[in-house]
């Protein structure tokens, strides 16, 4: 198991039908990562913030089949239902370890 978070990541898939072909890639937001992000002041930018340095790609397109570049400004134009998804997977995944007890 490696310890950098930068070689942790995990495969987000969505049960809605509409997204069965969608996928986006996370990684385990590294120490540095979280003290950036705890800096922030305004709990929706902190959000927005945890989300850009997580996701590593994804599969979304826009109509014309092209690549949505992974931005703040494309992250404000995603159904709210996905990027609910997205956070959610990326609090759910950067929980702490427990600790082994002897």
């Amino acid at each position: 198991m490696s310890v950098l978070a930068e070689y942790m990541t995990k495969t987000i898939r969505f049960e809605d039908d509409s997204l069965k072909d969608e996928e986006v890639l996370i990684k385990k937001l590294s120490f540095d990562d979280q003290r950036e992000i705890g800096q922030i002041k305004d709990d929706l930018e902190r959000g927005f913030e945890t989300i850009l340095k997580s996701v590593v790609r994804w599969s979304f397109k826009n109509a014309a089949k092209q690549p949505i570049a992974i931005s703040k400004e494309n992250l404000g134009k995603i159904r709210g239902d996905i990027i609910s998804t997205i956070a959610l997977a990326v609090t759910t995944y950067n929980m702490p370890i427990k600790p082994k007890e002897k």
